[in-house]
């Protein structure tokens, strides 16, 4: 580029604008895709030099040259003019209007045996899809004797497209309309890419293997991390599926942010589904498949639990965005998901002070909300499901602390708190039976007896525990094995239990309430009992 072209009239005007515009037309010079080729790629006879590494072309059988990026119509000319008849194919993808003033032919321009195909970006399109094909099977067969020159440059990533299997073109174009849209960084769109493509992340590399690769890059990222250039297709994958998985995470914290913002949108996502059941063949319908798709992503994150033991629909399954998922929470469970929120991955089962503790301070406190609430459920399904005073006891407790941050009479921050010390006093309870020295379950007919406070300060703990000890051990001699559907077994239980009442002298006021508590704990005992028989 000649000094002129920056000719401009504060430029004219100017006392140094003639050493201004040699200064932009040398800096412009420096960085031509082409000259910067030349500067690093020299050919002397039989020995190719890249960069200081030499390459002896005697050896090679095959050279083929593959790239993709806005500048590689100029990179594949500076590689033609070095190299001439020693290619022997090649394939460069660019953008649309950059395959420069190189020969046409019919579908596409060319340098020598280089074809220059051009395709849309920054958003993946067809054409894309089928040069990335094209380009894939001038690598089949590539042996060790044979050289791989790839030419990669800003905007490769749109360019060179292989979506993984299972995965469709308009998933892909959605995720990435939608991650430019909001803002995303490249680094971050990148991430996505790799871990939904066959030829990003050193996947192009792989496909040539065993081959030898000489990359040539043309940087447009800060920093220069070739992982991030174009995807790196030559280049290994240091990112992770929960990297990826991550990306999705504040969206999702967003939204239990909001006013019932939870409820309100997958209200919203169950009516989307269903009209989309309805008339998702319709064109109309079609255009709103990739929006779809994504919020999909979102409503799957608000769904997991902490067990994932329900089955998912082919519909499910076959979401492309859902990949992510499927790998990186499906597969490992969803304490994955924890990880993304800033915490520990928990021991289900073990809520400790270090995990509550960094729960608290979470960054991304409806996010850590929502899982805290998931894990405490568990926590008392699991370990309550024998004792019915304690799940009611522990379930309203969570109920009611739900319903309060829900309108909005506490924040998140205080929320937390108060699942957090519901935690901690959970953890204790489920020692007691040590300190009552009962096993767990002569606990849970001793709380069933001691529903009502008045009761243990009448008998006294003592004599209460005498009473649970003696219950449990008659009942349990009592059930047979179909004994809740019997009505005449379960009138002689109810007349066993309150001659035991009787006998311990348990409050009369009471009584007929307890008999119906503890039948009920019984009946939530049996199948243990009969499993154990």
């Amino acid at each position: 580029m000649q000094p002129d072209s920056f000719q401009t009239h504060s430029l004219f005007a100017s006392t140094h604008g003639a050493a201004i515009r040699r200064v932009l037309a040398a800096a412009i010079q420096a960085v031509d895709p082409h000259t910067a080729v030349l500067s690093r790629l020299k050919v002397d006879g039989d020995l190719l030099v890249a960069g200081g590494q030499p390459y002896d072309l005697s050896s090679v059988r095959r050279i083929v040259v593959a790239g993709a990026g806005k500048a590689g119509a100029p990179m594949a000319r500076a590689v033609s003019e070095l190299l001439g008849e020693r290619i022997s194919a090649g394939l460069v993808i660019v953008k649309d209007g950059h395959a420069g003033a190189a020969p046409r032919s019919a579908r596409y321009a060319r340098y020598a045996r280089i074809e220059i195909h051009e395709a849309a970006h920054p958003v993946p399109d067809m054409r894309g899809v089928q040069a990335t094909r094209r380009l894939s099977a001038l690598l089949d067969g590539l042996t060790r004797d044979d050289l791989l020159i790839c030419l990669i440059s800003g905007g490769g990533s749109a360019l060179l497209t292989a979506p993984d299997e299972d995965i469709s073109l308009p998933d892909l174009q959605a995720l990435t309309g939608l991650l430019l849209a909001c803002g995303a960084d490249i680094n971050e769109i990148n991430c996505l890419r790799k871990h939904l493509d066959q030829v990003k992340g050193g996947g192009l590399a792989r496909r040539a293997a065993p081959a030898r690769v000489l990359t040539l890059i043309l940087s447009d990222v800060m920093g220069n991390p070739l992982d991030v250039i174009a995807s790196g297709p030559c280049v290994p994958d240091p990112s992770t599926y929960p990297q990826a998985l991550a990306l999705l995470v504040p969206a999702a914290n967003h939204l239990l942010g909001l006013p019932n913002g939870k409820q309100r949108f997958l209200d919203a996502m169950a009516a989307l589904t269903l009209a989309n059941s309805l008339c998702g063949t319709l064109d109309q319908a079609a255009a709103l498949r990739t929006e779809i798709a994504f919020f999909s992503a979102i409503k799957a994150i608000l769904l997991k639990h902490t067990t994932v033991d329900r089955k998912r629909t082919e519909e499910e399954k076959n979401s492309a965005l859902k990949q992510i998922l499927d790998n990186a929470v499906i597969a490992q469970g969803v304490t994955d998901i924890f990880a993304l929120a800033g915490l520990e991955k928990p021991n289900i089962g073990l809520l400790s002070d270090a995990f509550l503790e960094d729960v608290r301070k979470s960054p991304l406190k409806n996010l850590a909300l929502e899982l805290l609430e998931r894990l405490l459920r568990d926590e008392i399904r699991s370990h309550t499901r024998s004792n019915l005073v304690q799940q009611k006891k522990y379930t309203d407790r969570l109920l009611e602390t739900l319903r309060k941050y829900h309108n909005r009479a506490i924040e998140t921050a205080q929320v937390i708190e108060e699942l957090i010390a519901m935690a901690k006093d959970f953890q204790e309870a489920l020692k007691r039976h040590k300190a009552l020295h009962l096993n767990p379950d002569e606990v849970a007919f001793y709380d069933a007896l001691a529903e009502r406070p008045e009761v243990l300060q009448q008998m006294g703990d003592a004599t209460l525990k005498q009473l649970a000890n003696e219950l449990t051990a008659k009942l349990r001699e009592s059930t047979t094995v179909d004994w809740q559907v019997r009505e005449s077994v379960r009138a002689k239980m109810r007349l066993l239990i309150k001659r035991l009442l009787r006998k311990y002298k348990y409050p009369p006021e009471g009584q007929e309430a307890a008999v119906d508590m503890v039948l009920k704990q019984a009946e939530a005992l049996a199948d243990t009992w009969s499993a154990a028989a």
